[in-house]
């Protein structure tokens, strides 16, 4: 219908979010209430029947899943065997379109082999944890904390809306909510039941839970 046309693509892709978090309450206590409140826009389609599509690859085939519309391999990480292949997915066409393609992500570029497999897709540039500011009390698991992420990106956005007057696509992937979720206690927000401390399932809340608050 060409609704989209000229208008700037970001797609934030949540680590490890589940659907049945969405207008689902724990004691009362709403787990996604940011989630759950841009829902209830106006104009917004949710599509509830999206299925978790992954092999060896993990976090990296949601990412080409994502961008390329094809299953990824079962075997071997997409993102290392078939690094070198050109992918006619997303940031391609966008960019047949004009549009800029950078991706960001506040992990180390070489983990999944990112950087490598990230330029045959059509991205242009990779935003990663080298190019954010932290210090060891602003990590969570795997490293930098979503609010000091989100915060920081969207100053790259900035950036890359300035390049051009042309729009442009931003792939994001989040980090925080990674397994194993284990959140430290000051990111603990949930008031969970006795039996449900340390366990996944609770663990899993809380890290949503924050995921959904820095977002």
């Amino acid at each position: 219908t060409g609704l989209g046309q000229g208008k700037n693509l970001i797609v934030i892709q949540v680590e490890a979010l589940q659907n049945f978090v969405l207008n689902h309450y724990y004691d009362g206590q709403e787990i996604t209430p940011n989630l759950n409140r841009l829902l209830k826009e106006k104009g917004i389609i949710y599509f509830n029947n999206y299925y978790q599509l992954l092999g060896r690859g993990n976090t990296s085939d949601a990412e080409f899943v994502s961008n390329n519309s094809l299953y990824p391999s079962n075997e071997v990480s997409v993102y290392k065997a078939y690094a070198d292949n050109t992918f006619y997915g997303l940031p391609w066409i966008l960019r047949e379109q004009g549009y800029t393609a950078w991706v960001f992500h506040g992990y180390k570029k070489d983990f999944w082999n990112r950087d490598k497999a990230y330029v045959n897709q059509g991205f242009q540039r990779f935003v990663s944890e080298e190019d954010y500011e932290f210090t060891e009390d602003q990590t969570i698991g795997f490293g930098i904390i979503d609010e000091l992420f989100y915060e920081q990106t969207l100053d790259y956005i900035k950036e890359l809306d300035s390049i051009d007057d042309n729009p442009f696509y931003a792939f994001i992937i989040s980090l925080t909510s990674h397994t194993p979720f284990t959140m430290p206690e000051e990111y603990q927000y949930l008031d969970l039941r006795k039996e449900h401390e340390g366990t996944i399932l609770g663990d899993y809340l809380q890290a949503i839970h924050y995921a959904d608050k820095a977002l």
